[in-house]
């Protein structure tokens, strides 16, 4: 710590953690961040991200990316120009907003998350469920087929007993016809 202190890192922390301790790069932040803002953006995003040179007109519609992306966050005061600070290629950021972006896209990518979970769990159950009757239609006609032929079988027995009593009676029939 004394070292630090003596070497002067100290000072530099508390310098930087009290003007601007986070600093980007204007396209990674973009690129890092656009999954808040609306899907309409993308393809402007995606134009204004491959280009190498900034007109007026670039470095106007980056800053206004930037500024849709930082008025997400809650605690974001549009009147205080303190909290972050445009370079040329860089932006610097006051204390905890970063943090606070962050925060917002981790929560609006584990939403994001938990619908693709949700359609994929429902997928799974509708395919199984398709799979499930499948088999449940099969076992069905199995069940069918043996107690068609049970009753056939039963069938048979009446038959032949009936015909057994008829011919019993023919041939008593018969016999006192016979005598």
């Amino acid at each position: 710590l004394h070292q630090l202190r003596y070497s002067g890192i100290l000072e530099a922390v508390k310098i930087s953690r009290a003007s601007y301790p986070n600093r980007l790069k204007i396209n990674s932040f973009i690129s890092h961040f656009q999954c808040i803002l609306d899907f309409v953006s993308f393809p402007i995003i995606s134009k204004i991200l491959k280009v190498e040179n900034f007109s007026e007109n670039e470095i106007n519609l980056r800053k206004k990316i930037v500024w849709d992306i930082c008025s997400k966050v809650k605690t974001f005061d549009k009147n205080n120009k303190k909290i972050f600070q445009f370079g040329k290629t860089r932006l610097y950021f006051g204390q905890g907003l970063l943090e606070n972006i962050e925060k917002i896209r981790a929560e609006f990518l584990y939403e994001r998350v938990l619908k693709i979970q949700n359609q994929f769990r429902r997928i799974l159950r509708a395919s199984g469920f398709h799979h499930m009757r499948g088999k449940v239609v099969i076992i069905q006609s199995q069940i069918k087929r043996f107690l068609q032929q049970k009753s056939h079988e039963k069938l048979c027995k009446n038959v032949v007993l009936i015909q057994s009593i008829a011919r019993k009676r023919k041939a008593a029939i018969f016999l006192q016809n016979s005598q």
